[in-house]
């Protein structure tokens, strides 16, 4: 299987697991409303769901979510991102929060029982298409039979002219064109960590037909949303659904 160009997730690791201009960012809490609001007709969040969000970052989906659905548990590699959630929903039953080390053999612990994992802008700091494999197989093992994986933001790093214009009409028609223009800014200024891991570490590139080939190889049913979920026009959503 053709791999993609891979990313380098030990630097980003290493970015990620300290303060940055995305811990506590008013624009993640509206893009986490917005994608709330417009998944809605794909993906029905109950009461009764027990949903493992992996790359929890700072807890925004939590925070949407705490008392609407059964359990939330926040997952993630940062101990900076650990912290923050751990000090956001203490006291919380229905939300717990979990160190992970990278080793994809952690996710047993989460489970089993989980009916949605939502996985928001994380597979492109996965280490190849293998790697992402061994992921969704993993997710499969902790979940019960038709749960739901959501990969939000998935695809190429590149942005068409065209996607471009479709980023800003998102970001206006959802309220957040001031937000995303002043964190543009700020990410120039003030914010050469980012800038130097991205051009060191780079992304996973994910293609369209992985998606197509993984239905076979793992037997699970994949869906794409037809709809653009994040300010990010280039890259896709999917629904991994476990038989």
């Amino acid at each position: 299987m053709n791999s993609g160009a891979p990313a380098n997730p030990s630097a980003w690791a290493g970015y990620w697991n300290a303060p940055t201009i995305w811990s506590n960012s008013a624009l993640w809490h509206r893009q986490m409303q917005v994608l709330l609001e417009q998944i809605r007709p794909f993906v029905e969040f109950s009461a009764t769901d027990r949903v493992l969000d992996f790359g929890c970052g700072s807890g925004f989906f939590a925070a949407q979510m705490q008392g609407r659905v059964k359990q939330i548990v926040c997952a993630d590699l940062s101990q900076h991102s650990v912290e923050l959630c751990r000090q956001k929903f203490a006291g919380r039953s229905d939300v717990a929060v979990v160190k992970l080390t990278g080793d994809l053999a952690d996710l047993a612990a989460l489970g089993p029982g989980c009916t949605k994992t939502l996985c928001l802008s994380v597979i492109q700091y996965f280490p190849s298409l293998e790697y992402l494999d061994a992921f969704i197989a993993a997710v499969g093992k902790v979940s019960v039979r038709g749960a739901q994986l959501i990969l939000v933001d998935v695809g190429e790093a590149q942005r068409t002219w065209r996607e471009r214009l479709l980023t800003v009409l998102f970001t206006i028609r959802h309220g957040m064109f001031w937000q995303v223009a002043a964190k543009l800014v700020q990410l120039q200024f003030s914010d050469a960590d980012y800038k130097a891991v991205l051009g060191s570490a780079g992304h996973l590139e994910i293609p369209h037909e992985y998606f197509a080939a993984v239905q076979a190889r793992l037997g699970v049913q994949v869906t794409e949303i037809p709809r653009q979920l994040t300010l990010n026009a280039n890259r896709k959503s999917y629904i991994i659904e476990f038989a």
